[in-house]
């Protein structure tokens, strides 16, 4: 290998992971996204409490 194609590895690598973290990483809005999609039928996906992040408090119902 040449010290080029290095270089080419170390840049795909450092582009990947910023994209990563822009778009697959678990932030609020993903976990949102990603909630509403399997709960519009009506089911429940409990994945806030999978990821051991606290629930969202909606309506007039909290948590005691």
């Amino acid at each position: 290998m040449t010290e080029g194609s290095y270089v080419t590895y170390l840049g795909g690598g450092v582009v990947s992971l910023v994209l990563f973290a822009l778009h697959a990483f678990p932030s609020e809005r993903t976990i949102g996204r990603t909630e509403t999609s399997i709960e519009r039928d009506g089911g429940t996906s409990y994945l806030r409490h999978q990821l051991g992040l606290p629930a969202t408090t909606t309506g007039a119902i909290q948590e005691l």
